[in-house]
């Protein structure tokens, strides 16, 4: 029996070490760091706690899907925010021809019932890689859709992060999207 709950210990170890490869493997971003990786959702749960960031939604971690915790100091702040980054690898291609519509999809998965004027959206575009961000003008997430253009695969980032301020989320979003490179 012992041999077999080591052995299991050991299969998921390396499964949520495998899960922060591949999401390292195809992008880089100052804000996700092997440092700051949370490798199991009780880590999750114990840094949800330990920095009173509370949430009904529960992330998953998966092969292509890692959780990173990471401070954010706006630029009128005089301290970091602590926030948590659930990241999708969204390795399927599809058929939408432009960002623009793969972002109004997204944009429409995110609304669901909601009323589209709460919500601010943009679409951010640089050398190489296009982005979208969208977060409810009065709620804690931020919604981000980057995709290179040149590389597969789009990335998707839920970004948890509580107390800012519409231009201060706009600001993030913005900073989040171009300090994203492709490898």
């Amino acid at each position: 029996m012992k041999i077999i709950y080591v052995s299991t210990i050991l299969i998921l170890s390396n499964l949520f070490a495998f899960s922060q490869q591949k999401t390292l493997n195809y992008i880089s971003n100052s804000y996700l760091t092997s440092t700051n990786h949370l490798n199991s959702l009780t880590s999750v749960a114990d840094y949800r706690k330990q920095v009173s960031l509370f949430s009904e939604v529960t992330f998953r971690i998966s092969e292509y899907n890692a959780i990173y915790k990471f401070g954010y100091k706006p630029t009128t702040a005089s301290q970091s925010i602590p926030a948590l980054i659930n990241i999708s690898i969204l390795t399927k291609s599809d058929i939408v021809q432009t960002f623009e519509e793969d972002f109004d999809r997204f944009f429409t998965l995110v609304l669901i019932d909601e009323d589209e004027n709460n919500f601010n959206r943009e679409i951010v575009k640089s050398t190489g890689i296009e982005g979208g961000y969208i977060f409810r003008k009065s709620g804690d997430r931020i919604y981000i859709l980057i995709k290179s253009t040149s590389k597969q695969p789009k990335v998707r980032a839920i970004i948890q992060v509580e107390g800012l301020k519409d231009a201060q989320k706009k600001a993030f979003a913005m900073d989040f999207i171009l300090k994203t490179v492709y490898k």
